[in-house]
């Protein structure tokens, strides 16, 4: 006998006050781990140290990578703009790049992605399939990019990182297998859409509220018309590839900037290294902790000591914060003048 309409609700109450009460301790979880980690690069350091480092920041340096990280951002959003047809204008594309990385970093990288969906999806009608699915070719096209100049930064700096030779081969096979087995989830995705399918139907888990939901979400992916992508795949490479270019010059400017002795090689290592770091699901904050911890050790290869680095990378969190927020204010000045303009033309937004 099959269940009820009030018992079939219940279940679903409880597995959405379960999946929440899961949520919530995971969150918290990366909270403490953000917290500890933290903490360590504080303890190598001084307020006097901070203090020193911040009267010292070369202000020319400091405009050129604000320059570089809103130049990276532009690109991001006109790649976005091509994997959506140009659905959208570039002004409206860039304001939503902007809130994408500004939530994605302040809070976390999947509510940033889930913004970027559901605004696309609410104020421009650009289905969610289409969203979600040019957030996959340019993800696909961002690991390629780093994939390749790892290989190359890491040749470049070869004898210099002789403690992290195992690492370095583990984490290029790592993507080079995540990007073919991506490559074929992309081509066999509709068989495994059905495989998966009867399974949730065998052991019954079809009726849970959220997997249902979410199989939603993956079979408009799945059934999404990748061809009219392919064209696209050279310039949104090479946009990928300016993009984590543009990270470099930030990089470089901030090096510059608190006056850190290492060369571009090193510069370069360590922006591939990051950008493979922020795909760790473990991350909150924009990195809180975990990007600081990483780069005490990974500053540590080219020679240059806890002590000397974390004040330095105490003030870059300080700088990625207060840029974040600098998108925050752009989209709310966008916002105010657009709409002081559609009135002053008698309409209404």
């Amino acid at each position: 006998m099959g269940a009820t309409p009030i018992g079939v609700a219940l279940m679903q109450d409880s597995d959405r006050i379960v999946h929440q009460r899961r949520s919530t301790l995971w969150m918290l979880a990366k909270i403490v781990l953000a917290v500890g980690l933290l903490w360590i690069v504080f303890s190598q350091t001084s307020l006097a140290d901070i203090l020193r480092i911040a009267r010292d920041v070369n202000l020319i340096w400091l405009g050129g990578y604000v320059l570089a990280c809103y130049l990276s951002l532009a690109l991001s959003a006109e790649r976005y703009r091509i994997l959506i047809e140009r659905r959208i204008s570039f002004r409206q594309a860039f304001g939503l790049v902007l809130l994408q990385s500004a939530i994605g970093n302040l809070v976390a990288n999947p509510a940033g992605m889930a913004s970027y969906v559901t605004v696309l999806r609410s104020r421009y009608q650009v289905q969610v399939s289409q969203s979600v699915a040019s957030l996959i070719v340019s993800r696909l096209a961002d690991l390629t990019m780093i994939g390749l100049t790892l290989i190359g930064a890491a040749w470049w700096v070869w004898s210099k990182i002789a403690p992290a030779h195992v690492l370095v081969l583990v984490l290029i096979a790592g993507i080079g297998g995540l990007l073919i087995g991506l490559a074929l989830l992309l081509i066999l995705r509709q068989s495994l859409l059905r495989l998966i399918q009867r399974l949730l139907v065998f052991f019954r888990l079809s009726e849970v509220a959220i997997i249902r939901r979410l199989m939603v979400l993956i079979e408009q992916v799945a059934f999404q018309d990748y061809q009219t992508l392919v064209p696209w795949v050279v310039p949104v490479s090479w946009m990928s590839f300016v993009i984590l270019m543009c990270s470099v010059l930030s990089s470089f400017s901030a090096v510059q900037m608190f006056h850190i002795p290492i060369g571009i090689d090193s510069i370069v290592f360590l922006v591939v290294i990051v950008q493979l770091l922020s795909l760790i699901p473990i991350q909150i904050f924009g990195g809180l902790g975990v990007s600081e911890i990483s780069a005490l050790y990974l500053y540590g290869l080219f020679g240059i000591s806890a002590t000397e680095i974390a004040p330095i990378l105490v003030g870059a969190r300080v700088l990625f914060y207060l840029i974040n927020l600098s998108y925050l204010v752009w989209i709310a000045v966008d916002s105010f003048l657009e709409r002081s303009h559609l009135a002053a033309n008698g309409t209404h937004p």
